[in-house]
């Protein structure tokens, strides 16, 4: 989050050796598939995210692992959207769905946030629209800051798609506060900037 790449990829690296010396488990691979991905996504190389999290959800899927597959599913179905690929994104959203309980809040977040860039990447908008509103609405009153940023991140996108600009630029507006709050310095510059390009 404060762009120290070179760090934070030796730490997974340490992160990784130490897990695999000790045998993976399921909350071992959980951790590299979701925090490691996520630190990937963030520094914005979605193709290293994908390449961290596609093992942990083989791996969760083989031993039929659902509490954690729920989660990192749908979060690589977001990181795939934003590469285009929609099957993909959708399949990865619904296996979340299925898999998520009612009360996993983050899990119920990210399918839909999934979901809705598959459906905006297809031009279906008003339901795209739809499940990023619920996902923004689900992170109320949580104290999660970057899961509610990127909840806003991804109705902007949705609402870019659908030519909503005004509307667009308070979202992201909202999610540039909670990155700053966080001290996502790289998101919240990355935003800066998406906001100055309009």
């Amino acid at each position: 989050m404060l762009g120290r790449a070179e760090e934070a990829r030796a730490s997974a690296a340490r992160a990784r050796g130490i897990i695999e010396d000790l045998s993976p488990t399921v909350f071992g691979t959980m951790l590299l598939g979701t925090r490691v991905g996520l630190s990937e996504e963030i520094l914005g190389d979605l193709a290293a995210a994908e390449r961290i999290m596609r093992p942990a959800i083989d791996w969760l899927a083989q031993r039929q692992e659902k509490a954690f597959l729920s989660t990192v599913a749908p979060q690589l179905g977001r990181v795939v959207a934003k590469m285009g690929r929609l099957d993909e994104a959708e399949e990865l959203a619904r296996l979340g769905q299925e898999t998520a309980p009612a009360d996993d809040w983050v899990s119920q977040v990210l399918w839909r946030e999934a979901l809705a860039l598959a459906k905006a990447g297809r031009g279906e908008l008003k339901e795209a629209e739809r499940l990023a509103r619920e996902a923004v609405a689900m992170t109320q009153g949580v104290d999660y800051l970057d899961s509610m940023a990127w909840a806003w991140d991804d109705l902007a996108l949705v609402l870019t798609a659908a030519g909503e600009t005004d509307e667009a630029v308070a979202a992201l507006r909202e999610a540039l506060a909670l990155w700053e709050r966080k001290g996502n310095v790289v998101s919240a510059a990355r935003t800066r900037e998406a906001l100055s390009a309009r």
